[in-house]
């Protein structure tokens, strides 16, 4: 993607055709989740926000990687166990994402 995005679904417009499924599925889990949340740009990646940042993500060539808050990252360690984690995100090689996270979001988002 060499144009930056306004807006969620120029994001996902801009990624190849192919890869277009992955981010429309993040959003849509997202989105059921946390359906107050608002979404937008950020650090030129969608981004959304609920009492504060909730998620971000960003495709990539062969995963999308998720930006999660720290605890809800701890959290739900079992739950992401299948993932590679650090600190702050989540890689996903695949369709399905840590569904758990976004539940525990739109219950409350995180403990402090």
């Amino acid at each position: 993607m060499n144009r930056r995005a306004r807006n969620v679904d120029e994001y996902i417009d801009l990624a190849a055709e192919e890869l277009q499924g992955k981010p429309r599925g993040i959003r849509a889990t997202i989105r059921e989740a946390a359906p107050d949340a608002k979404e937008g740009i950020n650090y030129m990646i969608p981004a959304y926000t609920l009492n504060g940042p909730l998620v971000l993500f960003g495709l990539q060539p062969k995963h999308i990687r998720l930006y999660l808050l720290p605890p809800l990252i701890a959290q739900h360690s079992k739950d992401l166990g299948g993932y590679e984690t650090n600190v702050s995100n989540s890689h996903s090689p695949g369709q399905k994402g840590p569904r758990a996270a976004h539940q525990e979001a739109r219950q409350g988002g995180h403990e402090e």
